[in-house]
């Protein structure tokens, strides 16, 4: 079982307890992932872990720097 599956099993992708009430966040808007890198990604820090809901190819939690994630906008 990875990561993603057990977020989905606990129904809990883990917000941040101090911005629960105001959804500050999620980051809205369209991304670009290329060559495993997803921009604009200048709100998550390097080893933060960070939820892709809505793509076609990547929905999935990732650590941020991934090689995991396929190309898509």
């Amino acid at each position: 079982m990875n990561l993603t599956e057990i977020c989905a099993f606990l129904h809990n992708y883990f917000p941040p307890k101090s911005k629960k009430l105001d959804k500050s966040y999620i980051h809205k808007g369209t991304f670009t992932i290329s060559g495993s890198s997803i921009t604009p990604l200048d709100f998550i820090l390097e080893n933060q872990y960070f939820y892709v809901v809505g793509s076609a190819l990547n929905d999935g939690v990732y650590q941020y720097q991934t090689s995991e994630l396929t190309d898509e906008v």
